[in-house]
């Protein structure tokens, strides 16, 4: 990837730094990263974004507005977990 951007192993492992344990949508991100080859990595955007996603919608999706503002990422990140 580019300067502005972080490998998927590198997204990976820094989650699990800088978030707290137990925090809302680590986990299940981290298993959308896994089940899901063709992300190579998270640009700048994508990872900044996260902790307002993770502070901003429950982890029941429940008020995830498709229409938002949100990269795409992670509209298929919900996509994902509701069929998971």
């Amino acid at each position: 990837m580019g300067q502005k951007g972080l490998e998927i192993d590198s997204v990976k492992a820094l989650l699990m730094i800088v978030m707290p344990p137990g925090h809302p949508h680590v986990h299940k991100l981290l298993e959308f990263l896994e089940s899901t080859p063709t992300i190579r990595g998270f640009n700048e955007d994508q990872w900044t974004s996260f902790l307002l996603f993770s502070h901003e919608i429950k982890e029941d999706l429940s008020n995830f507005d498709p229409d938002g503002a949100w990269p795409s990422i992670y509209d298929d990140y919900v996509t994902f977990c509701t069929k998971h």
